[in-house]
């Protein structure tokens, strides 16, 4: 998009519509929610209790709140082009905006990515070891889903490109859920003395930051809205897919949590070692992870390129690719090579959930709309709804993060490296 048309769209309040349809738009969203989460929510509730059914409910309906407000925030006029989730924070409180929006998007797909590609890398090595096959090294495997992603995230541009594997994303979950729930049928009447609890309040902080990660595709949101031929479908797509989102999470937890009690696992396959089964959910969700990497990595490389002007009316069609192809890969060898050196990545991520998901899923959106709108003139149902979600999840950053950190310091208390 040149200058002269970034300037014309900003003063009007305007934006060309995309090209991508609903469908390809609902599949996005849903490939970017419902990952390694929905295997894990079990584990949630282990820590929480039943309580935290309800918390997962709630905070999916408050992200498809939040989700609209986003996209307010993007058509609202003003003197700056609203195309990507930092533009709605420069719109809203300028550099100081921008500045916090990019760090937290930028720490959770960098972050999230690593951790998909160390995971569906670590699933590839334990089959092998299922079939007996031990000979390759834990980080030739972390390389082989690095160059999975590889593939389509250079050949392909946009985030509407990428639609159809996000599709293969959503299925591939959607079977894994079968198969594990299918087990925990099978595996629930066979046990005993099976402990529960109701609410575990020490523990709700840590629930709420996964929950948050459960539904932190918000930042892809943007890129999705911006390739809909059909923006006014936007409210009840990003509905659709969160609310289908939920609905895993919903299932799998419950019946993870009623077979297995405060022993449950996260994933919740690990109960069922040495099962093929087994393998196919975890072989599935690690096709979901890479699918999901892939649809992240594609909306933070655009960004990348939009601010160094990569594009083919400004470089041509050749050149345009071969600078995307050096970008794209220089940022997947970046997280690949960290996936590959760095242990206990999940207590990195345990922070990154605390702070960041919380900030752009719950606070962000609330806080640009506000600031961006007013507080009068709001329906009245939303004063309660936007203190009750500001409060916990200020609550929540703090208390989570904090919580984090101390895990953090813990490790290094104890010798051990960071470092493979």
């Amino acid at each position: 998009m040149s200058t002269k048309d970034t300037i014309l769209y900003a003063e009007e309040g305007t934006h060309p519509a995309g090209k991508g349809s609903s469908l390809g738009a609902y599949f996005n969203i849903l490939n970017a929610l419902a990952g390694v989460g929905t295997l894990g929510m079990g584990a949630v509730l282990a820590s929480s209790g039943w309580v935290m059914l309800v918390v997962i409910l709630v905070a999916g309906l408050v992200s498809v709140y939040t989700g609209t407000l986003l996209v307010k925030c993007m058509e609202k006029k003003s003197s700056v082009l609203v195309e990507t989730y930092p533009d709605v924070g420069m719109a809203s409180f300028g550099v100081i905006g921008r500045t916090v929006v990019q760090f937290c998007q930028y720490t959770i797909i960098g972050g999230g990515v690593t951790m998909y590609i160390v995971y569906a890398g670590t699933q590839m090595q334990g089959f092998a070891q299922f079939l007996h096959y031990e000979a390759v090294n834990r980080w030739m495997f972390i390389l082989a889903a690095g160059i999975v992603v590889w593939l389509p995230l250079v050949s392909l541009k946009t985030v509407r490109e990428v639609a159809w594997i996000s599709a293969m994303g959503g299925i591939a979950t959607l079977l894994a859920v079968i198969i594990c729930v299918s087990l925990c049928f099978n595996k629930l009447p066979s046990q005993t003395n099976v402990e529960y609890d109701v609410f575990v309040i020490k523990h709700f902080a840590d629930g709420l930051a996964i929950i948050s990660f459960a539904y932190g595709g918000t930042m892809i949101f943007p890129h999705v809205y911006r390739s809909m031929a059909k923006p006014q479908q936007w409210n009840f797509t990003v509905t659709a897919a969160i609310l289908t989102a939920s609905l895993m999470y919903l299932i799998m937890s419950s019946v993870g949590y009623a077979t297995f009690g405060k022993a449950t696992k996260n994933p919740i396959f690990n109960h069922f070692d040495g099962s093929g089964f087994k393998w196919a959910a975890a072989l599935l969700l690690g096709a979901h992870v890479l699918c999901a990497g892939t649809v992240f990595l594609c909306s933070l490389c655009l960004e990348i390129e939009r601010f160094l002007s990569v594009s083919i009316e400004q470089m041509g069609r050749q050149r345009e690719f071969c600078f995307r192809a050096i970008i794209r890969s220089s940022v997947l060898a970046g997280l690949v090579l960290t996936g590959c050196i760095v242990n206990q990545f999940e207590l990195i991520m345990n922070l990154v959930g605390a702070f960041s998901e919380c900030m752009l899923v719950f606070i962000v959106p609330t806080v640009c709309h506000l600031k961006m709108f007013g507080i009068r003139g709001r329906q009245a149902w939303e004063y309660p709804v936007i203190v009750i979600t500001l409060i916990v999840a200020l609550v929540c950053v703090i208390q989570g993060t904090y919580n984090a950190v101390d895990a953090i310091f813990v490790h290094i208390s104890s010798k051990k490296s960071f470092f493979s």
